[in-house]
């Protein structure tokens, strides 16, 4: 495809044991909206007629299994068949990023 680029977002919550979650904020939950809201991307934004595709490649929260981590970062790609459509295909990454969830932002 002519118009490639990656994207990656670190959320940043607030870590705790599992057996509390109210006392936490929990950017695995935020990570999994953020992904499924980024796949409409391409369905809701975009003609149907443009080539173009929105993957979510990477979920890393490292943590304990009984923890909710408080970093969460996602990386994936955009690849598109005219640079023309490269913007709005990228734009709405950052949007939807800083809309998802709270207390995360774009890195690239």
């Amino acid at each position: 495809m002519a118009a490639n680029g990656i994207f990656e977002i670190e959320l940043t919550g607030r870590d705790g044991h599992a057996s509390q979650p109210e006392l936490c904020r929990d950017p695995v939950i935020t990570a999994a909206a953020l992904t499924l809201n980024l796949q409409q991307i391409v369905a809701r934004r975009l003609a149907p007629q443009c080539a173009a595709m929105v993957s979510v490649t990477s979920i890393d929260a490292p943590n304990g299994i009984t923890v909710i981590p408080q970093p969460a970062r996602l990386a994936g790609s955009i690849r598109v068949g005219d640079t023309a459509v490269r913007a709005e295909a990228g734009l709405p990454v950052k949007d939807i990023a800083a809309d998802t969830g709270p207390e995360h932002r774009p890195v690239a």
